[in-house]
């Protein structure tokens, strides 16, 4: 749903649990990079991602993990990407 001023509201919401990111990734996407964020049809606001990886065997949940945490500075030698929490919710 839209904010009052025409933007898409945040596709983040924070809990006791941390960060819970609402995306809508593309596999084979050409390059790895985080797009904007976007409204889908029914309202909800999603981050767009793109990964290059294929979507197979969670390949491309692996590659959008390691993008978000790169861009979150979350990449440090104590806790690796590989070793942050990925839910699918649908």
């Amino acid at each position: 749903m839209a904010a009052k001023s025409g933007l898409p509201e945040r596709p983040w919401t924070v809990s006791n649990d941390g960060l819970l990111l609402t995306v809508r990734v593309t596999p084979k996407g050409g390059r790895d990079a985080i797009d904007g964020i976007a409204a889908l049809a029914d309202g909800m606001s999603v981050l767009k991602g793109r990964v290059r990886a294929a979507a197979s065997e969670g390949e491309a949940n692996a590659a959008l993990l390691r993008v978000v945490a790169v861009l979150l500075v979350l990449d440090q030698p104590d806790r690796p990407p590989s070793k942050l929490p990925l839910s699918n919710r649908f």
